[in-house]
């Protein structure tokens, strides 16, 4: 019988039972995304206002060119760097929107197809990154849950499920666990 190299992981000096847990970095607030995907889900999200920008390399400055202003007009910024001139973009925007309860989105594509393809690929493989591990995260969850809640204890579960007990009795809250 074969048995894969996460099988025979040792725990770190740190305590971690495995080297995935990395995954369940601190700060993701998991309900709020669940909430936030039921609402995308079911239609519910506001409808912030849009903006598709180019951005255009003229000599030593970018130029991003914003169309479709709320009064109709179209507006551009000039700046020696490409994050320069995002950022005056952007904060030529909150004109518009000048309280903290509006919200916009501002989209600033490259005038140079390749680069903008290029671009939007890498965007799209981190959306789908953080989909996946949002995925693992209420997986993990879940496991948590079940298997705590099916008498085992914090440590089984852990190694069990290749995350530390302290993870699993984070994921798993209101189980009562054994240790």
């Amino acid at each position: 019988m074969s048995t894969s190299p996460l099988d025979e992981h040792q725990p770190t000096s740190a305590g971690s039972t495995s080297p995935l847990e990395v995954v369940f970095e601190r700060g993701y607030d998991l309900n709020a995304y669940v909430q936030l995907r039921a609402d995308e889900e079911a239609g519910k999200l506001p409808d912030y206002p849009t903006y598709t920008a180019t951005s255009t390399r003229n000599g030593d400055a970018w130029e991003i060119t914003i169309p479709n202003l709320p009064d109709g007009a179209t507006a551009s910024v000039q700046a020696r760097t490409w994050r320069k001139a995002r950022t005056m973009a952007f904060d030529f925007l909150t004109r518009f929107h000048p309280g903290e309860d509006e919200h916009y989105f501002l989209h600033v594509t490259p005038d140079d197809q390749a680069v903008a393809d290029a671009a939007q690929s890498l965007k799209d493989a981190r959306v789908a990154r953080a989909k996946a591990e949002f995925a693992e995260l209420i997986a993990a969850r879940d496991a948590a849950r079940i298997v705590t809640a099916c008498g085992w204890s914090v440590r089984d579960a852990g190694d069990l499920l290749f995350l530390s007990p302290s993870r699993i009795s984070e994921l798993a809250p209101s189980n009562k666990h054994r240790d």
